[in-house]
């Protein structure tokens, strides 16, 4: 394998002042929640790449062939991609170059076992921000993903407020005048998107696919159950947000003295 041995070893995860099924409360923590595509061949590595980063909070798309990564890339936006550089049908350059070449503006990270720096430079100038050298660790993937996710994206700011709602992505919190929300993962995706789109209705599928990646989406049932969990913790705070269901057509996030409960 081309991994370090360290990168089995996830005692040290999760982090002692984070719970495991919550949203830690502020940027100190060092933690980014992302949407990000992994494009791995190695199916062992990729499992546990995969299984490692939803533990973190991410929505973890998969990909094992360029082609793959090609159907992901036309259906769907990512804050993050990471590729390997060798894949069975081309390289991961391949993969980095079409994505910047049909505009998408997210973060990508290149891994690889070449360690010219002639290879590296090629990634770079082909659109890479990073590259990963083989054997790596968790901790510092987990470092270059929190450092590119960061980086503002056309549909990412720092912060967003609705009425009395403040949702701070760069520091992971959610408060309502300044009284914290205790959220869990995907609760925070599902708020988090709401309320960059403020006013909008959203489908269902549509938020969903911002909180689950596609081989991972659960029944409406589960969904209803977060927003549901979102409305009573607006509420338990004195929000004035509601989220209004429009039935046939998806979620909406209002301002409107917290009314919009159903």
């Amino acid at each position: 394998m081309c991994f370090d041995s360290a990168i089995l070893n996830s005692a040290t995860w999760p982090p002692r002042h984070w719970a495991a099924n919550r949203v830690p409360p502020c940027r100190e923590h060092g933690l980014v929640i992302v949407k990000l595509l992994l494009v791995e061949d190695d199916e062992l590595l990729r499992n546990l790449l995969v299984r490692e980063l939803r533990r973190d909070g991410n929505v973890v798309a998969v990909a094992a062939t360029r082609a793959e990564a090609s159907r992901h890339l036309m259906d769907d936006q990512f804050e993050v991609l990471v590729v390997d550089w060798n894949l069975p049908d081309g390289t991961g350059i391949d993969v980095v170059t079409s994505y910047r070449a049909s505009t998408r503006s997210g973060g990508a990270i290149v891994i690889t076992v070449r360690p010219s720096i002639d290879d590296r430079v090629a990634a770079l100038e082909a659109g890479a921000d990073d590259i990963l050298v083989k054997p790596f660790e968790l901790r510092e993937l987990r470092a270059r993903i929190r450092a590119v996710g960061r980086r503002p994206q056309p549909w990412h700011r720092e912060a967003y407020t609705v009425g009395n709602l403040t949702v701070d992505c760069e520091g992971l919190c959610a408060s309502v005048r300044n009284r914290a929300m205790n959220l869990t993962p995907k609760e925070w995706l599902v708020l988090r998107f709401l309320a960059r789109n403020p006013g909008r209705v959203i489908p269902r599928s549509e938020l969903a696919s911002q909180v689950w990646d596609s081989s991972h989406e659960p029944d409406a049932h589960v969904l209803d159950v977060h927003v549901g969990n979102l409305r009573a913790k607006l509420q338990a705070l004195g929000s004035d947000v509601g989220i209004v269901t429009r039935r046939g057509a998806g979620y909406q996030l209002i301002a409107d003295g917290g009314r919009g409960r159903r």
